[in-house]
């Protein structure tokens, strides 16, 4: 079974999510697309936003 591998450029990531981030500020709810192991909602879940996380992945 092939694995989720979080090879990542660490300050290209954060520089994108404080980013990001800012722009979103504290909504009541939000939606992550595509949040593999869902960086953002936490942060956002973590300020008090209702998130749900949404992704794919093949059938096992």
């Amino acid at each position: 079974m092939e694995m989720y591998s979080p090879k990542v450029n660490r300050a290209s990531a954060h520089l994108l999510q404080e980013h990001v981030i800012a722009i979103a500020g504290t909504p009541d709810s939000a939606n992550d697309a595509y949040c593999g192991v869902g960086h953002y909602g936490r942060h956002l879940a973590n300020s008090g936003t209702t998130v749900v996380g949404i992704d794919e992945m093949e059938p096992l």
